[in-house]
């Protein structure tokens, strides 16, 4: 994974996919307006975009601000989009307001669009079942290597997750 600050234009950390901490109805982990990720992100809890995320996305509640973009694959238990998504949406509760632009599939369990919304795709609601079987478990999803990653992609030499810190 490759972190760049737009201001400084440093990169940090290496291609590994960034593990944020278990979310807890806490304060979610924020990719700030400033920050280019190239690379997945991956939480057990809450996220906002506010930056861009060049890379597949899961969270179990993924928020995109109005500033956010994010190209790649999206999947969440809760996803709230005000900004820009490039890439196929799995979600289970799916809000795109105004102003928010997907260009991409949304297959969920329940969809609201906002007047002024745009949409470039199809949109799919999940069977029951389905929305079942790929939302209860979420931690089963969440932590499954993304892309055929394997877990040692995942950890560095000190056991933790990712290399950003």
């Amino acid at each position: 994974m490759r972190l760049r600050n737009r201001d400084r234009n440093a990169d940090r950390g290496s291609q590994a996919p960034v593990r944020t901490g278990r979310g807890s109805g806490g304060v979610p982990s924020i990719i700030s307006p400033e920050m280019t990720i190239t690379g997945n992100v991956v939480s057990n809890g809450d996220v906002q975009v506010d930056g861009t995320v060049d890379g597949d996305v899961r969270a179990e509640t993924l928020t995109i601000g109005e500033k956010g973009t994010i190209n790649g694959t999206v999947r969440a238990a809760t996803l709230r989009v005000l900004g820009h998504i490039d890439g196929e949406i799995q979600a289970g509760d799916v809000t795109i307001l105004a102003n928010a632009r997907v260009r991409g599939d949304v297959v969920h369990e329940s969809l609201a669009i906002e007047a002024g919304a745009m949409i470039e795709g199809h949109c799919r609601r999940h069977a029951q079942a389905e929305a079942e079987e790929a939302f209860a478990p979420a931690q089963a999803v969440l932590n499954a290597p993304a892309n055929g990653e394997t877990d040692d992609a995942w950890t560095s030499g000190d056991g933790a997750y990712g290399h950003a810190r």
